[in-house]
Formats: C-alpha cells, sequence, structure tokens
C-alpha cells in the first residue's frame, strides 16, 4: 500500500497548479452551467470574469503570499482521517480543528476545505449587500479551492508519484496532459458528468437557507475522501517510464466534474443562504481581488 511510506509533505509539497491553469477555468466555467438557483443567469452572464479568477490564488496570491497561501490548496485525507478529529472533521472551524490537531498538522496537510468555508461566508454577505463585484470576485477564486479538492493528487501525502518513484507525474497529470485536448471539448464533457454528480448532491443535501453553513465543509471532506480513493486508480496508469495518456484522460470528466458539481452546488447554496432572488442584468468590471488569511467566518453568522 503506498502509504505505508509515511510520506510528510514540506510546505511546498503540494504547490503545482492542480488542474493547471487551463483545468482550473473549465472547472468555474462549467460550475455556471449546473447552477440551478436565481443566481444561475447572473453568474453564466459572468461566466468570464469567474473564469479569469479560476487562477488568481495560483498566479497573484502564491507570487505575495506563498507561505500562507500554499497551504490552503490541498487536503491530505489519509493523515487527516488518521487523526483525532477525522470522524467530525465537517464540525469543526478552522480555529478548531488547528486548536485540535495543532498549526503544524493543519500547515502540512493543507486546509483547502476551511479556505472554501471562509470564503463561503464572505460570499453570503457580498451577496446579501448586493455587492455584486465582490460577489463575484469572491465566487471566482472559491472555485480554485474547489477545483483543488477534485484533483486526486491534491487528497493524499503522495501528492506527486512518490510511491511508483515517478516524480512529476502531479504536474503532467494536471497541466501537461489537460492542455493538449480540446477546451471547449473537455468542457463539454466535464459539464456532462458533472450534470448527473450534480444531480446526486441535490437528492442527498437539501438546498435551503440553513444547508450552507456545514455543508460547504461536508462536500469538500466527501471530495477528498473520494478523490484519494481514486488516486490509486490514476498512479496505476503510470509505469516506472511511461504512461496510458488515453487511460489517464478518461479521469478528466468525472474529476473535474466533481469538482464543477460541488462549485455549482456552492454558489447555489451561498445564494440560498442570502435569501437573493434579483440580481443585474449587466456584467460589472471585475477586478482581481487583494490577498486575505484564512480565518474563521464570523462564528455567530455560521455555527
Amino acid at each position: 500500500m503506498k502509504f505505508a511510506l509515511a510520506l510528510v509533505c514540506s510546505l511546498g509539497a503540494s504547490t503545482a497548479f492542480a488542474w493547471g491553469a487551463t483545468g482550473h477555468q473549465i472547472v468555474n466555467t462549467a460550475a455556471t452551467r449546473l447552477m440551478t438557483s436565481p443566481g444561475a443567469a447572473f453568474f453564466r452572464l459572468n461566466a468570464a470574469t469567474l473564469k479569469k479568477l479560476a487562477t488568481t490564488p495560483d498566479t497573484k496570491w502564491k507570487a505575495t503570499n506563498y507561505a500562507d497561501e500554499a497551504p490552503l490548496h490541498f487536503f491530505q485525507w489519509d493523515n487527516y482521517r488518521a487523526s483525532s478529529a477525522a470522524a467530525h472533521l465537517d464540525r469543526l472551524l478552522f480555529s478548531q480543528v488547528v486548536h485540535e490537531l495543532g498549526a503544524a498538522f493543519v500547515k502540512t496537510n493543507g486546509s483547502a476545505v476551511w479556505r472554501t468555508d471562509q470564503i463561503f461566508g464572505k460570499l453570503v454577505q457580498a451577496l446579501k449587500a448586493k455587492d455584486w463585484v465582490q460577489s463575484l470576485q469572491l465566487a471566482g477564486v472559491m472555485g480554485h479551492y474547489v477545483g483543488d479538492m477534485s484533483q486526486p493528487m491534491h487528497d493524499s501525502s503522495d501528492y506527486d508519484g512518490q510511491s511508483i518513484g515517478r516524480r512529476g507525474v502531479h504536474a503532467y497529470f494536471e497541466s501537461t496532459l489537460v492542455d493538449r485536448l480540446d477546451p471547449a471539448a473537455l468542457t463539454d464533457a466535464v459539464v456532462n458528468a458533472g450534470g448527473a454528480i450534480r444531480q446526486e448532491l441535490d437528492d442527498q443535501y437539501a438546498q435551503d437557507g440553513d444547508a450552507g453553513v456545514q455543508l460547504v465543509r461536508t462536500l469538500g471532506v466527501a471530495e477528498a475522501t473520494k478523490g484519494f480513493d481514486r488516486l490509486d486508480e490514476v498512479l496505476a496508469e503510470f509505469s516506472a517510464t511511461s504512461q496510458d495518456d488515453e487511460a489517464l484522460k478518461a479521469f478528466f470528466p468525472p474529476c473535474m466534474g466533481a469538482g464543477a458539481a460541488n462549485l455549482a452546488k456552492i454558489w447555489d447554496l451561498a445564494v440560498a443562504d442570502a435569501g437573493v432572488t434579483t440580481f443585474p442584468a449587466t456584467a460589472p468590471t471585475v477586478a482581481e481581488p487583494a490577498w486575505f488569511p484564512l480565518a474563521d467566518p464570523a462564528a455567530a453568522q455560521r455555527d
């Protein structure tokens, strides 16, 4: 079993672009097509902006705040599931998980789940205030972290082929191979795969005003668990010196589709939690937002 190696990542362990720029943009774009709430038309109207902002955490934010930003891009489920918090991770705020497991553990094993939770809280408040620019900024960057958790190598300490002796497979899988495909065709395939997953999410989870409070964390942990379980299948397509490219490409629609379905669900939950039913019919001009650190959402409003 690959994790018997008990690998421990350094601060820079999972710093590659999960899905690369193209993949992250596809996840955000596909998510706009999978929304069902009253905000769907507004998000689709601003799909180009949301696509652009999908890469902000990897480009602008890592360039200026790398040490604090890098751990927000992964969630190593193999180590979290062995921790004392495994059974109730989705019930913990960021400060609580740090208190229970320690800051060093959380930094080493990643905090993408809580970054998404934090941004969800901010997005609900921005939507309530009808601050459309900030709403789009938050929704766009949120998509990056949700997309990260749908990439199996971001859900494990075996993040770059260590167990098979193939360092470099991470970037090959998520960037090199993705960029060889037609992005429009891949987007359609992601939407196709994501549609069924979105229906499953709607069947499993409610879509009412209070659902988003804990559900964002639940969805994140669940997706990381699925990604971790899928990693063995992905790595099985690599050998010591080569890989089955066609078999690897087959993972893109279901993996990215899961990310897009989760993101669409979370965006719709934010709209529901905010209670907003009317949106602008024109697209505002939106700049990349400034970086902000990970901290708990306002506890009085969220839990």
